[in-house]
């Protein structure tokens, strides 16, 4: 993968953590106005474990990209500066 098509997915992946923020942020808000006592904190422990199951798959997505283009990379390197030397190429 490119550098700049990496760079691409990680920003998509950034936007759509801002998202998760964004939204976990509005329905805590509006929890606030619907709920009180016991229920606004069952209300507001689903809302952020749903908000942590997303962002913990966006940061495991990320890092995956970031760990398959790395590999891309090294083996790309490994092939260039580090081939093989057979018998007869030194001879």
């Amino acid at each position: 993968m490119e550098y700049q098509s990496m760079y691409t997915a990680l920003q998509n992946i950034a936007t759509q953590a801002q998202e998760v923020t964004n939204n976990l942020d509005a329905q805590l808000n509006q929890n606030m106005q619907n709920y009180i006592g016991e229920y606004l904190q069952q209300e507001n422990a689903k809302v952020d474990n749903n908000a942590k199951e997303t962002l913990a798959a966006l940061k495991e997505k990320a890092q995956r990209l970031l760990d398959d283009g790395m590999e891309a990379y090294q083996i790309s390197l490994d092939k260039k500066y580090f081939a093989d030397i057979l018998p007869n190429h030194v001879g």
